[in-house]
């Protein structure tokens, strides 16, 4: 068990590494704070796609410059959304606004997913007004899902940017447009 999720993670970061390497259609930062001491996050937990289960991400960090980032990503596998057991994983960047879920596949329910950053200066992030922004998913090839969900929003005053209950029928790559 220890071997498959140090796999699952290995991969995962791997992926990440190459996926980084593509161009996207995310928002890119021209933040003038820097990340680089903030490390890896992530999250993993071996979930039962026949009963459900939830995993649950709740990190405060301290960037560079001394601020206080919360980043909160809550992941809902509901009932039969898959067969068996897998180790589920899920990554957020601070630098992009974003989340990976691995491993990649497709559920037979949705998932859903309520992702959150707070304490980020969304302008430096290219975020002009407070309102509602798509959230989606990100292929590789530069495939652009819109996803839908209950809420969606930016908030300029509270540094704030969420998605609540993202309805996800695979795991890949998801995060905010303009």
């Amino acid at each position: 068990m220890k071997k498959l999720f140090l796999l699952t993670i290995l991969v995962g970061i791997t992926l990440l590494g190459c996926a980084e390497n593509q161009e996207s259609n995310l928002v890119s930062s021209n933040s003038q704070t820097d990340f680089s001491s903030l490390g890896q996050l992530y999250a993993a937990k071996l979930i039962n796609g026949e009963t459900g289960d939830e995993l649950i991400l709740n990190e405060t960090i301290i960037d560079s410059t001394g601020k206080e980032i919360v980043i909160y990503a809550r992941l809902r596998v509901l009932e039969n959304s898959f067969p068996g057991s897998i180790t589920i994983s899920m990554i957020p960047n601070v630098e992009d606004l974003s989340i990976q879920l691995f491993p990649e596949m497709n559920f037979s329910k949705d998932v859903r997913l309520d992702l959150s950053f707070s304490g980020i200066n969304l302008e430096e992030f290219g975020y002009n007004t407070t309102g509602t922004y798509d959230f989606a998913f990100f292929a590789v090839n530069g495939d652009v899902e819109l996803i839908e969900s209950d809420i969606s929003h930016a908030n300029l005053e509270q540094n704030k940017i969420k998605v609540l209950n993202a309805k996800l029928n695979h795991f890949s790559r998801y995060g905010w447009i303009r």
